[in-house]
């Protein structure tokens, strides 16, 4: 826990860095815009305001206000404000006054309002943060999906560095990095598990998320906790003006979001759910086949989430708002008189934020979160109960300050602080003659402070540098740990840039996995005395362009990323039950690095981008495979991704997905052995003879995916009918291979036969979009 003493110090230095920025900059009494849709008054937030005559570029905060400074008005510059869903919209700076609103128009072709917007090439090529990557929920909804479910982490599986976990599955692995590497946000909530049906779908609603933001390498100093990628995602606020409902109906679940203000153009709330059919289809099947003696009846199973935010403006310089996210996976066996079980997980989430402004120089942002993820397997049979459960829970506190107006030197500095609580596991079992319990239980303490700074003079050079101090307090001893970050942009004319940076990251809490997928029953671990904090440092060079008058964005990124103190479990660990956990863990390191080119259309009426990936991933422990380096599932040598949306017309686009990946790494047993008694009779037993890990590839995978848009007119609003093919042409892509035991003529095993598993084939899927 941060001393209060060291916390009033940080605090003073921050507002000292304020003082020391006011003398260091030029005065600036900016021209305030607010940015609203023109049909519904809703603020439109991530707005972009480019001036056509020099390198000014803004995008509208939280609010949906922007800050012009006052030399654009005074050269009179032309000025373009734009947004995906919107008409754009020319100005000129000569006409601004000090506070107005300006209204855009929507455009007819878009059911949804846009969710996030930053793509502009010049802005990208012209940026410090290399590896960044950005999209909207109208990219999501317009890429094919799986039965209709819209998925925004599939659509980030699709851009170069992130890898899947498996064919169809939701989980993501950035630039070598394990799926417990990446830090997973909303609003500032940490969130330990994003899948839903064993990974099958992630846990966002795309109707819920305001924006999206993964960061490859090159994180800013205000995030740390992870090795590989910071996955940043804010919810949508409601409307502030008018009453709104949206949602869609599909094959697999349905979504409803209702927005409305509380007090107009003060306050609003939005409430968006989400369920699926699974157990409503199978009860219904189940019950008529009740009188059929053969028939095995179907596992219940649905999974639900439920967001919430709502927001205050208080005044011209205070703003709050809170958002909530609850999100449960259900499952259930069949009806049985002898045996039933019932499997149930799931996060929660929750955040209250503050932001205010200081003297119109500075602003600070609080935010009080709240996180919850836990997991319960029961087993009930006649004569005895088996229960295993673990969770983890986080409250902190995030205090971050930083410049208001954008000038050459700017800055962001703060705090934050988290406690954890973890329930490692606990196995009970209980009787009416007897019952036990064992398990491990935990606690720790995690802390930051950090600096960052910008300079950007508008030329050739700018830099950007971090200093960030990390700390864990368990057991009795505080690990602090420094972790500096730094970026250079270097101009090539007027579309080119070459880019480096130079990373470290800590991370203290470890995923205990089972498997190379994330599975609800991998358990969190804190660091400790034996259990070091993971480290890594990363290195990354690159080259970004315009091309074609800048419709065009081609970029490559190398990386080297170097991992320390990895954890995995030993060979035959003892995992659930286990009163010590770590005594089965070993320690080793990893290396990743890899080339990543990418090739975006943003404008005309075919947009979408090609992305390649080349790169290795190894880890190495002494006490596995000999202490020779293997390969993790996700080292996948090549991927591949094309993706395309083609408008028609105002009533009919078409997009689809082309992916190509080298086959997954898996561990097989290279032969097998049976016992015979000493008179020469066979067991029936087969003991599987395992040596290296990883020493089997899949085969590549490849698929392509398909979607059209009908877009609908309605008195009251619009609609939209999407029609999607996953797997178009039925690729039977491999997930993992099954043996089966074959045997001779006596009942006794003769040979092992292995078959690979897929998972889909074509799957065509309908969804009906709506909003009034």
């Amino acid at each position: 826990m941060i001393h209060g003493k060291f916390t009033l110090t940080v605090l003073a230095s921050i507002f000292l860095i304020i003082i020391i920025n006011d003398k260091a900059v030029a005065q600036n009494n900016p021209y305030v815009i607010g940015l609203k849709a023109h049909d519904s008054g809703q603020p439109l937030i991530g707005a972009t305001v480019v001036s056509l005559n020099s390198s000014f570029r803004e995008i509208s905060d939280s609010t949906g206000h922007i800050k012009i400074p006052e030399s654009v008005k005074y050269k009179a510059e032309k000025l373009e404000i734009s947004m995906i869903g919107f008409k754009k919209l020319a100005i000129n700076a000569k006409s601004l006054v000090r506070r107005q609103n300006i209204e855009l128009e929507t455009d007819a072709v878009v059911l949804e309002e846009v969710i996030f917007t930053d793509n502009g090439v010049l802005a990208k090529v012209k940026d410090i943060q290399m590896g960044t990557v950005t999209i909207t929920a109208i990219e999501a909804r317009k890429l094919p999906s799986i039965l209709g479910e819209v998925d925004i982490v599939k659509l980030l599986q699709l851009k170069p560095g992130v890898k899947t976990a498996g064919e169809g599955l939701a989980g993501f692995y950035v630039r070598g990095g394990g799926a417990d590497q990446n830090l997973i946000l909303i609003d500032n909530a940490p969130v330990y598990n994003p899948n839903h049906l064993l990974g099958l779908f992630s846990i966002f609603n795309v109707d819920a998320v305001h924006d999206v933001k993964l960061y490859k390498g090159g994180y800013p100093a205000e995030y740390s906790g992870r090795l590989s990628s910071v996955l940043d995602i804010s919810m949508r606020a409601g409307s502030m003006d008018s009453l709104s409902i949206s949602g869609g109906l599909g094959l697999l679940s349905s979504r409803l979001s209702v927005e409305s203000p509380i007090v107009k153009g003060k306050s609003s709330i939005i409430i968006s759910a989400r369920r699926t059919y699974f157990d409503i289809l199978t009860n219904a099947i189940n019950r008529s086949k009740q009188g059929d003696s053969s028939y095995d009846p179907i596992p219940a199973y649905f999974f639900s989430d439920l967001n919430l935010r709502t927001d205050w403006k208080i005044n011209k310089n205070n703003s709050l708002w809170a958002t909530g996210y609850l999100g449960s996976d259900n499952f259930r066996s069949p009806p049985d008189p002898e045996s039933t079980v019932r499997f149930t997980w799931g996060n929660r989430t929750a955040s209250l934020n503050w932001k205010t402004i200081l003297q119109k120089k500075a602003e600070i942002t609080s935010t009080l979160f709240y996180s919850n993820y836990k997991y319960q397997l029961s087993n009930e049979y006649n004569f005895n109960n088996l229960e295993l459960r673990s969770g983890i829970s986080t409250v902190g506190l995030k205090i971050v300050a930083g410049s208001l107006n954008r000038t050459t030197l700017n800055w962001k500095a703060g705090i934050d602080g988290l406690l954890h609580k973890l329930n490692i596991g606990d196995f009970k079992s209980s009787s009416d003659l007897s019952g036990f319990k064992v398990g491990e239980k935990a606690n720790g303490n995690e802390w930051g402070v950090f600096v960052n700074t910008e300079w950007n003079p508008g030329n050739k050079l700018a830099l950007m540098g971090g200093l960030r101090m990390s700390g864990f307090y368990s057991g009795g001893k505080m690990n602090i740990n420094p972790e500096p970050r730094v970026s250079a942009r270097w101009n090539i004319g007027e579309n080119s840039a070459i880019k480096a940076n130079y990373t470290r990251m800590y991370q203290y809490m470890h995923l205990a996995s089972i498997s190379t997928a994330s599975l609800p029953t991998d358990i969190w671990y804190p660091s400790t005395n034996k259990t070091k904090p993971q480290y890594a440092d990363q290195l990354s060079l690159g080259w970004s362009k315009g091309l074609k008058d800048n419709i065009l964005y081609l970029s490559l990124e190398g990386y080297y990323k170097w991992m320390k103190n990895q954890v995995e479990f030993r060979d035959g660990a003892d995992i659930f039950g286990n009163p010590k956990l770590e005594n089965d863990f070993v320690y080793g390191k990893g290396d990743a690095y890899g080339v990543e080119s990418y090739l975006e259309k943003k404008k005309g009426k075919t947009t979408g981008w090609l992305g390649y990936t080349l790169s290795w991933a190894t880890r190495t422990f002494a006490d596995i495979n000999d202490g020779t380096p293997f390969r993790p599932r996700y080292d996948r040598r090549h991927d591949f991704s094309f993706v395309f949306i083609h408008k028609f017309n105002n009533k009919f686009s078409l997009s689809g997905n082309w992916i190509f990946g080298s086959g997954a790494w898996i561990t097989v047993p290279l032969g097998r052995y049976i016992f015979q008694d000493q008179v020469g009779n066979r067991f029936e037993r087969i003991t599987p003879v395992y040596t290296k890990r990883s020493n089997y590839q899949l085969a590549p995978v490849h698929r392509l995916d398909m979607s059209l848009v009908m877009s609908l007119r309605t008195r009251k609003g619009a609609a939209d009918l999407t029609f999607s093919l996953y797997n178009a042409y039925s690729r039977r892509n491999p997930f993992y291979i099954r043996f089966r035991q074959l045997n001779d003529e006596k009942g006794l095993a003769a040979s092992i036969e292995p078959r690979v598993v897929s998972l889909f084939p074509v799957l065509p899927a309908v969804t009906y979009n709506f909003k009034f």
